[in-house]
């Protein structure tokens, strides 16, 4: 059974395909809760306005199986929300607004908080009842620690000025207080019975930003730019390489994949842009009259290296930016998404 109750979608008018909207509309049926606000979907990211995505969004409105506020403005989106029971654990940082981040790690909660103020601010979680263990990490030397809830499920801690709290909160001793969250590797390529086998495009790549002082040169694309002579750099950085496409069967295109990317990325092609990719999947559809393509990939990174550089919050090692692993040609049938 799933653990939400609550799709909330703000403003969202292109979803990753189509079956992404069938996966609403069975949400929705099965009893969770779907909130929309402005225009509903109508267009998948592939190829731009979809007819069936509209007509599923359209459908749920008419059963009443989705809430939309076309018109919304905070005040009516915040009473909207107030009318959901809020899940737990419920993360709150004295008054105003707060960073922080609530994820799911196999069966343990992970939440990290961030007081930015210049004053003391007390972290509320709400957890809710039952054996609960809850254990804090310092950012600093990774040790560990116990925090206790109080019998009504609520947990206080006051944060001094700007410092971080990361907790790890589940419902049972059974994970280890040493285990670490690890990244799991790129996805390697499996192709489909038939088809090809995928081309790897590890070589050849140059690198450039926007700077005009900067020069296109070589670049190993299994590391971020933050540890080849750019670890202050926010901003965008451009790969550039020429390839050749192979011919394919009909009713085959090729596809260029990018296992991991720091963070959001554009695609041109021969200086046709295919698109940006801020989440989730990074691939590109190639238009297959092409036998060669000269690929531009405009990736931008956080700004954490340059905003906390030579200050007391910067990292031992800058964050990861651009592309780490090698991007890849995948021959696709053409309308597998």
């Amino acid at each position: 059974a799933s653990r939400l109750t609550t799709l909330i979608l703000p403003a969202v008018t292109t979803l990753e395909s189509c079956s992404s909207a069938h996966t609403i509309a069975r949400f929705a049926t099965a009893g969770g809760k779907v909130l929309a606000s402005g225009r509903l979907a109508d267009k998948i990211r592939e190829r731009g306005s979809d007819t069936d995505v509209a007509a599923i969004f359209a459908d749920l409105r008419a059963r009443g199986a989705l809430t939309h506020l076309p018109d919304a403005g905070k005040p009516e989106v915040t009473a909207a929300v107030e009318t959901i029971a809020r899940p737990r654990p419920d993360v709150s940082l004295g008054e105003g607004p707060s960073w922080n981040a609530v994820t799911r790690c196999d069966d343990a909660w992970r939440i990290a908080a961030f007081n930015d103020r210049d004053d003391t601010r007390r972290l509320t979680i709400a957890i809710g009842a039952g054996p609960i263990e809850v254990v804090r990490w310092d950012i600093e030397t990774g040790a560990v620690s116990a925090a206790t809830a109080n019998d009504e499920g609520l947990l206080r801690l006051d944060l001094p000025p700007h410092t971080v709290v990361c907790l790890s909160i589940q419902s049972s001793p059974a994970e280890s207080l040493h285990r670490r969250p690890t990244i799991p590797p790129p996805i390697e390529p499996q192709p489909l019975p038939g088809l090809p086998l995928p081309i790897t495009l590890g070589d050849g790549w140059l690198f450039t930003t926007r700077d005009s002082s900067d020069a296109p040169r070589l670049v190993d694309v299994t590391r971020g730019w933050e540890v080849q002579s750019h670890a202050t750099f926010a901003g965008t950085g451009i790969y550039i390489r020429a390839t050749e496409l192979p011919p394919l069967d009909e009713g085959l295109a090729w596809h260029l994949v990018l296992p991991r990317v720091h963070e959001t990325v554009e695609c041109r092609v021969d200086g046709v842009s295919l698109g940006r990719r801020i989440a989730g999947d990074r691939t590109f559809a190639l238009p297959g009259s092409w036998r060669t393509a000269a690929i531009e990939l405009h990736v931008r990174n956080t700004a954490a290296n340059r905003y906390y550089a030579g200050t007391p919050y910067a990292p031992d090692v800058p964050e990861p930016s651009g592309l780490a692993a090698s991007p890849r040609l995948e021959a696709r049938r053409v309308g597998r998404f």
